[in-house]
């Protein structure tokens, strides 16, 4: 299952709600793609920085930086490949993109100092969204990269984000966003010093906003104007590569009734958008104990302490009753799961004792994720005292 994305595919994107190990999943899966001879690059536009702790590294830089294979190698893993990592610059991002679509240095110029543009990179609603995909198909098309993992944000800006280049292409096909757009071309054309201050046109409308902001809006439009068509032919592309056989979505969730329901409602998403997807990983799920009916006698056997001993085992007892009702109910969530979506690619990895935070704690997790069997009851076996 995993193993034949990683193996298959060139763009791995992992998403789902928040709190759910989707970081730490992206990771496991660029490192174990290294291990497994590919040059790979895990991308994370995850504010909290948590890839770069689980990386063993302070921070994480804007450019593809190589995770030291020297640090690989300390934890066991001698990896055939190469992993490399990086963090999503948004504004940096939106930078390249206008400067690759800019039909001259004028217009670039112009459109990277406008304070439109500046709040636009930075704080409107989907930029951060289209960015990651932009950043996503830059470093794709780059061909430097056997696999790109992407680490999405949380499910409801994961959403956003899986829709951003559609958003996008009807933003600029939308009519009134078109008519401001040839409405700009035609002002530039007449040239700007023909509006001033004492303009019949703008008189009126500059009683509410100002001609000055008025002035910097349409010198914005001017600007974007030319570069529409590579802004669209952009984002077209990017949404061309996400439905294509060359990429799969992985969906992270707990197993919990909201983020399976998360979960169910993505996979629909993917569906109606007709985007690949690849498999569930339901993370943090109580495995089944392994002891059975006979964990009374084997404790009873080493404790001989009277009533207190008795007293332990009853204790133990209901503990592990409590862990295997756990189980189940983790275990029949997951069963609702692979009904409501109709599919068996479901991978469960356990709960941990322990948070995963450097290399050595993710390379554990990497060995649940990508071990061949899954986890079910079996009888204990009794150790000897």
């Amino acid at each position: 299952m995993l193993n034949h994305l990683v193996s298959s595919k060139e763009v791995i994107l992992c998403v789902g709600s928040g709190g759910v190990g989707k970081t730490t999943t992206s990771a496991s899966i660029a490192l174990h793609a290294a291990v497994e001879g590919k040059k790979v690059l895990v991308l994370t536009v995850d504010p909290a920085k948590r890839l770069a702790n689980s990386l063993g590294l302070g921070s994480l830089p804007s450019q593809p930086t190589r995770i030291d294979p020297d640090l690989l190698e300390r934890v066991g893993c001698k990896p055939g490949g190469e992993l490399w990592a990086l963090m999503l610059d948004t504004k940096e991002t939106f930078d390249g993109l206008i400067r690759a679509h800019a039909p001259d240095p004028e217009s670039r110029d112009r459109l990277l100092g406008s304070v439109f543009y500046e709040k636009a990179s930075t704080a409107l609603a989907g930029t951060h969204e289209f960015m990651a995909m932009e950043k996503l198909y830059e470093v794709h098309q780059a061909k430097r990269f056997d696999l790109v993992v992407l680490d999405t944000p949380p499910t409801a800006h994961a959403l956003d984000f899986l829709q951003a280049p559609s958003k996008l292409i009807r933003l600029l096909d939308n009519r009134s966003f078109r008519t401001m757009m040839d409405y700009s071309r035609t002002l530039g054309r007449v040239g700007f010093r023909v509006f001033n201050r004492n303009s019949y046109v703008l008189k009126g409308i500059s009683k509410f906003i100002g001609f000055d902001f008025l002035l910097d809006l349409l010198t914005f439009l001017d600007s974007f104007n030319a570069m529409y068509d590579g802004f669209q032919g952009r984002a077209a592309a990017v949404k061309r590569l996400l439905g294509s056989e060359r990429a799969a979505f992985v969906v992270v969730c707990a197993p919990d009734p909201a983020s399976i329901n998360d979960g169910i409602y993505f996979h629909q998403l993917l569906r109606r958008e007709r985007m690949p997807f690849g498999c569930f990983i339901v993370n943090r799920a109580h495995d089944w104990p392994v002891a059975d009916a006979t964990l009374e006698g084997q404790l009873l056997e080493r404790i001989r302490d009277g009533k207190n001993g008795a007293l332990f085992v009853e204790k133990m007892l209901r503990i592990y009753k409590d862990y295997e009702v756990l189980s189940e109910l983790d275990r029949s969530r997951v069963r609702d799961l692979e009904q409501s979506c109709q599919t068996d690619q479901v991978r469960i990895v356990p709960i941990f004792d322990h948070d995963i935070h450097d290399i050595t704690t993710l390379d554990q997790f990497r060995a649940h994720l990508f071990v061949a069997r899954e986890p079910e009851r079996q009888p204990a076996v009794a150790e000897a005292p």
